[in-house]
């Protein structure tokens, strides 16, 4: 109750707890789901606390030095990020994360 599927194909599946605006994903391949779009295999989670998006991104395959993550909706600010965390775009919201193929999570604070 109250998790609802935003997709499930080959590229992506993600789910979405709407009580808590929390968004959970798993990448397979570059593709689009959910208001995210990510140019490659990871998995990402985010949360969204008032004007706040905290994302966290890794990469369980381990294969992907970084990955670029475009994210819908009001948000234009980087705040508070890990290192290898970088701002391409702010319309649209574009991010590269450097996950430097040992599939570490990174966080950060999006800002609207």
């Amino acid at each position: 109750p109250g998790v609802k599927v935003l997709a499930n194909s080959a590229e992506a599946q993600m789910v979405e707890v709407g009580k808590d605006k929390l968004v959970l994903a798993n990448f397979f391949a570059a593709g689009t789901a959910g208001g995210y779009t990510s140019s490659g295999p990871c998995t990402l989670a985010a949360h969204q606390t008032g004007d706040k998006l905290t994302l966290s991104v890794a990469d369980p395959s381990r294969t992907q030095l970084s990955v670029r993550i475009t994210v819908d909706g009001s948000w234009e600010t980087l705040g508070d990020s890990d290192p290898g965390v970088t701002l391409v775009s702010a319309h649209p919201l574009v991010l590269e994360v450097q996950l430097d193929g040992h599939g570490h999570q990174k966080n950060l604070t999006l800002g609207a």
